[in-house]
């Protein structure tokens, strides 16, 4: 969408800017501030967001770096403004604002300073009965009350969308057509009128905003409505918002993409506490580290909430395959088997005739990732003569090609787990060079960093670094890892040199599932002829404790941990129904150890 509405979004912006607007969201006023103008096709300065959503629907939906909250990414958004006894603070503007997660999981929260204590704006997705909402709650921690402000504007995720008509009765908010806002109490103050002219913002500024309710039409498509509500100390409004809702204007002729009718209020939901703790306990028994450097640690366990999240759009809205296969590969990884199946299912039937999935890299990562799943076992065991015949086809396609030798190998160890040795050996005949070197192929050179770097290309480099155990992997990773937002996020390009600036999807689940991946072959190596645990030592690490749990492998699911006697690490290990010939080495630590026992503890070196 964002793509095929660029240049429209573009032109947009170009005339909201010439019309100066006192306000405009945080990537577009990093944009103005940097003095750079908006053009067709160009990229925005801070282009960025987290993405919202449950663990069974697809939600479009997304929050900004300071708290805008969009819907859906071509639709109207959300903003929050704090009132207080000096002057009004706007998060788009303000310095002291920070973003992070409720327990890594897709509840996001944004805090803002303001005299007398802090502000928090916490958004999450919400299942109510078989519909997602976003449930909105802003929580005064400060020790004064102050005076909240929520303002519904023509912005979407990186420009203006039209606006035509805005209406509130009582609680509830209509923006063409669409209901759009659900209140849990009446305002005590509000008005309306059009962003573009700045009306509403000074109207607001300047303390005369007046009651009632509104019913405002804007020809220019700028239409605006801010609803201003007490927020004493120690209190929280909660305000719920729809998910995946497209206005529906004639402007663009976009039409609704399902029925809107009603909002739960806000005493039907759970509090966004709740919802993180349900997120929190996915983990619960799953694949989990502890490492030195807490960022590792991190990375995964937000990499867990985002990627669930993101399997919902996946199965139900069909994502780019590519994507897709990512997707189900690190959750797979992460031992949500479930998710990860339903997903290859879905990428399985695109298969085209002959074997492929198109180019040549998505058939690799669809291979890799069927693959994978079917060697470390699943819910694959299922109908294996079905999957067989799928994963044969697509590795044939590589093989006879003379390429993706890494994921022909690993599509060899799926069909040689399920018991179809025939189909494995017959691949394994048209391959160009041996199985056993699929898994070491050089890595090419880093991507080019001159102008814009592709996030995905990056991600990828640093995969095969690690997953090689190349010089620099672990530089590499932790650059990777340092570039993500507060939120542990990754827009699809990036540009980091001089002014920041971003383009294409802003957060994107290609990378998060590359960077997942890294991680956990920072701490299992797997390859064809057995495991290698903890097989790079960062510089620094000496003495210091490491454990990894849980990991699913195709040898076994794998849980270790190394322990220091002076200068010498012990290294504890178990594997869970481990493979027939498994070999454990610890190469980082003694290159000269090896083991066959699926349980033990060692002292190296």
């Amino acid at each position: 969408m964002l793509n095929r509405e660029s240049s429209r979004i573009d032109r947009r912006s170009a005339r909201f800017l010439a019309a100066d607007p006192s306000l405009v969201p945080y990537g577009l006023d990093r944009h103005r501030r940097a003095g750079r103008p908006v053009t067709e096709g160009s990229e925005l300065t801070h282009r960025g967001w987290t993405r919202l959503g449950t663990i069974t629907g697809s939600s479009p939906a997304l929050v900004d770096p300071r708290g805008l909250v969009v819907p859906h990414e071509s639709s109207w958004s959300v903003d929050w403004w704090i009132g207080a006894d000096d002057r009004w603070y706007h998060p788009a503007v303000e310095g002291a604002v920070a973003q992070d997660l409720v327990e890594e999981s897709p509840v996001v929260t944004t805090t803002m300073k303001v005299p007398g204590g802090e502000i928090v704006h916490s958004v999450g997705a919400v299942r109510h009965r078989s519909d997602d909402v976003l449930l909105v709650e802003i929580t005064n921690e400060g020790t004064v009350p102050v005076a909240l402000a929520l303002a519904v504007i023509p912005y979407g995720a990186v420009g203006p969308i039209p606006v035509e008509h805005i209406t509130l009765d009582d609680t509830q908010v209509v923006v063409d057509g669409n209901l759009a806002v659900r209140l849990s109490r009446p305002p005590a103050r509000s008005v309306a009128g059009s962003w573009i002219e700045g009306d509403v913002v000074d109207t607001v500024v300047n303390g005369e905003a007046g009651a009632g309710p509104i019913d405002h039409h804007d020809a220019n498509g700028a239409g605006s409505a801010v609803f201003i509500l007490p927020l004493s100390h120690g209190t929280t409004q909660r305000v719920v918002l729809p998910v995946g809702h497209r206005p529906r204007t004639r402007r663009v002729g976009w039409r609704r993409r399902e029925t809107n009718d009603e909002l739960p209020a806000v005493t039907d939901l759970p509090g966004l506490e709740r919802v993180a703790a349900g997120w929190a306990s996915l983990a619960d028994g799953g694949t989990r580290i502890v490492a030195p450097d807490p960022l590792l640690g991190r990375a995964l366990a937000a990499g867990r909430g985002h990627l669930l999240r993101a399997a919902a759009d996946l199965r139900i809205d069909g994502q780019p395959t590519s994507e897709a296969a990512l997707v189900a590969e690190a959750l797979g990884r992460l031992g949500h088997r479930d998710e990860a199946f339903e997903i290859l299912v879905e990428v399985s039937g695109r298969q085209r005739p002959g074997g492929s999935w198109g180019d040549t890299s998505t058939t690799e990562a669809v291979v890799a990732a069927l693959g994978g799943q079917l060697a470390r076992g699943s819910a694959f065991d299922q109908g294996a003569d079905e999957w067989a015949a799928v994963l044969a086809a697509g590795a044939t396609h590589l093989a006879r090609a003379g390429c993706g030798g890494r994921a022909v190998g690993i599509g060899l160890a799926g069909l040689r787990r399920i018991g179809q040795t025939g189909a494995a050996d017959m691949v394994a005949a048209d391959m160009v060079g041996t199985e056993e070197s699929s898994d070491r192929e050089p890595v090419e050179d880093e991507p080019d960093a001159d102008g814009f770097g592709s996030r995905l290309a990056e991600a990828q480099w640093v995969s095969r670094l690690v997953e090689t155990r190349a010089p620099g992997a672990f530089m590499a990773l932790s650059d990777l890892l340092q570039a993500a937002s507060a939120t542990m996020t990754w827009p699809a390009s990036e540009r980091t040199e001089g002014v920041r600036l971003a383009r294409g999807e802003g957060h994107s689940a290609a990378v998060q599932a590359l960077a997942v991946g890294a991680v956990l072959d920072l701490m299992v190596g797997e390859s064809v002829d057995g495991l290698d645990l903890f097989p790079v030592r960062p510089e620094g690490w000496d003495r210091s404790g490491v454990e990894v749990h849980d990991v699913p492998t195709r040898w076994g699911c794998v849980s270790a941990a190394v322990r220091w006697h002076g200068e010498r690490p012990a290294l504890l290990w178990s594997v869970d129904d481990p493979r027939p010939g498994l070999v454990l080495r610890a190469s980082a630590l003694d290159p000269a150890w090896t083991a066959t026992d699926a349980t033990g503890e060692t002292l190296l070196g």
